[in-house]
C-alpha cells in the first residue's frame, strides 16, 4: 500500500505537476534557441540581436529548460544564454547611443587629431563635459580613436592641452603684470615731468609779469622757454613708450 501511494505521488509530481509539463510554445521556444546556439559562429550581429526579442519567451520557459539551455549555450558559444543576452542588450544600447549628436561631434573632432593645428587641438578641453557624459562603452570607443591618432587616451590629451592653456595663461598674466609695472614706472616719470612743467609755466608767468613791469628778464625767459620745450619733448617721448 505504501509503495502504491508513493508511486502515485511521484507520478503526480513528475508527470502532472505543471512545473514539469512543457507546453508546445515552450518547446518551440526552447528548440529555436538551441538552433541559435548551434549556429552562433555563423550568425551576423544583426541575427544575434534577434535573441533580445526572445527574452519574454525565454522567461516563460520551465526552470529545467532554462538550466539546460544556459548550459548548452555556454558549451556552444562560450557564455550562457543569460550572459549573451545581457551582452547583446548592452551592445544595442551602445549602438543606439552612437547616434547622439554629442558622440558624433566628438568622433569627428578626434578622428583627425594627428593633422590638426595646435590651436584646434586646444579646443579638446571644451569637449570634456561631453566625453564625461558618455557611457563607458562610448568613452572606450573615443579612447580607441585617440590611441590610434596620438597614442594617448582622451583624458590624457585633454590634460596636456589644458596644461598648455594654463601655461600660456600664466605667461600672459606675467607679461601683463610686467607691462603694468613698466607703465606705472613710465607714468611716474611723466607725472614728475608734468610737475616740473607746471613749475616752469608758473615761473614763466612770473617772468613775463616782471618784464611787463620793466625789468630786464629776457634772457631768463628764453632759458625758461627752453626748459619748457625740453620738458614737453620728454613727456611726449615717454608717452610714446607707454605699453
Amino acid at each position: 500500500m505504501f509503495a502504491l501511494l508513493l508511486g502515485a505521488y511521484t507520478y503526480k509530481v513528475v508527470v502532472y505537476d505543471p512545473a514539469n509539463i512543457t507546453t508546445e510554445a515552450q518547446e518551440q521556444t526552447y528548440q529555436k534557441l538551441v538552433e541559435y546556439a548551434d549556429e552562433w559562429d555563423m550568425l551576423s550581429d544583426a541575427e544575434k540581436m534577434e535573441l533580445i526579442d526572445y527574452e519574454p519567451a525565454y522567461n516563460e520557459l520551465l526552470e529545467k529548460q532554462k538550466t539546460r539551455l544556459n548550459t548548452y549555450f555556454e558549451e556552444q558559444t562560450g557564455d550562457s544564454f543569460i550572459k549573451q543576452l545581457e551582452a547583446l542588450k548592452a551592445l544595442k544600447a551602445t549602438q543606439e547611443d552612437e547616434t547622439k549628436p554629442e558622440y558624433q561631434q566628438l568622433v569627428a573632432f578626434v578622428s583627425n587629431w594627428s593633422t590638426k593645428p595646435d590651436e584646434e587641438k586646444a579646443q579638446i578641453v571644451h569637449y570634456k563635459d561631453a566625453f564625461n557624459g558618455l557611457s563607458a562603452a562610448l568613452q572606450q570607443k573615443i579612447d580607441q580613436i585617440c590611441m590610434e591618432q596620438a597614442g594617448k587616451n582622451f583624458n590624457t590629451l585633454a590634460a596636456e592641452e589644458q596644461a598648455k592653456l594654463d601655461q600660456a595663461s600664466q605667461a600672459a598674466q606675467e607679461a601683463q603684470a610686467a607691462a603694468n609695472e613698466q607703465r606705472a614706472q613710465i607714468q611716474s616719470q611723466i607725472d614728475e615731468l608734468h610737475a616740473q612743467l607746471n613749475d616752469a609755466m608758473t615761473y614763466k608767468a612770473d617772468l613775463e609779469a616782471q618784464q611787463a613791469a620793466g625789468e630786464d628778464v629776457g634772457a631768463m625767459i628764453a632759458t625758461n622757454d627752453q626748459t619748457i620745450a625740453y620738458l614737453n619733448e620728454q613727456i611726449a617721448a615717454l608717452q610714446a613708450t607707454l605699453p
